[in-house]
């Protein structure tokens, strides 16, 4: 064995690779800003891992590929928390709770005015498992964004007839049934959503 065959081995180790078919999916609640002027994002991540009977997993293990935002390490100590898996037939199904940091460039920026576009990159790591490694095919969807992010509708609050608290999600039909007047649904709307301050 030559030092050059070392070398090689050191930096491409023999390993067989194996694609898999992964599709994420972000649920955006909202964006906020801290006092430093730096922007989060606050929402819900689910990934979808298919074909998991080919990785000879375990009855009980519900599979799925390591986060990273913006090149860093995203866990549940850099915001990143597992919430829920679901094991099917032939797939897993991961929920996650995230608080990812964006980046902002400014494309705009003449006093008084300031404007800024907001990056997330989410990446999926690599997984060795009996010596197969394990790489993520993503799944995107080409045709209609929605498909990869979408805005999550707020889980509003009312008071029902006995007084107990009903959960409800705002949709246009709730308009014209008995979950609320339209008055009292657009005040729960502005409180939920709007976290600019209105100078008009």
């Amino acid at each position: 064995t030559t030092k050059e065959d070392l070398g090689k081995s050191c930096l491409r180790p023999s390993v067989e690779e194996k694609l898999v078919d992964v599709r994420s999916f972000v649920l955006l609640k909202h964006i906020y800003d801290d006092n430093d002027d730096n922007l989060t994002l606050v929402g819900t991540l689910i990934q979808n891992v298919f074909k998991v009977d080919e990785l000879d997993l375990s009855d009980d293990e519900c599979f799925h590929f390591e986060h990273r935002f913006n090149d860093l390490i995203a866990d549940k100590d850099s915001g990143l928390k597992q919430r829920n898996c679901e094991i099917t037939k032939n797939s897993t199904k991961t929920t996650f709770q995230m608080s990812a940091p964006l980046d902002k460039d400014a494309v705009f920026d003449i006093f008084p005015f300031k404007v800024y576009t907001a990056t997330l990159l989410i990446e999926l790591s690599t997984h060795t498992k009996g010596g197969m490694r394990l790489r993520p095919n993503m799944l995107l969807a080409s045709t209609d964004k929605r498909n990869g992010i979408s805005i999550q509708p707020p889980y509003l609050k009312t008071l029902t007839s006995e007084g107990k608290h009903n959960w409800f999600s705002f949709k246009p039909r709730c308009l014209k049934t008995p979950c609320g007047s339209v008055d009292e649904r657009i005040d729960m709307l502005k409180t939920k959503m709007d976290k600019v301050i209105d100078y008009d």
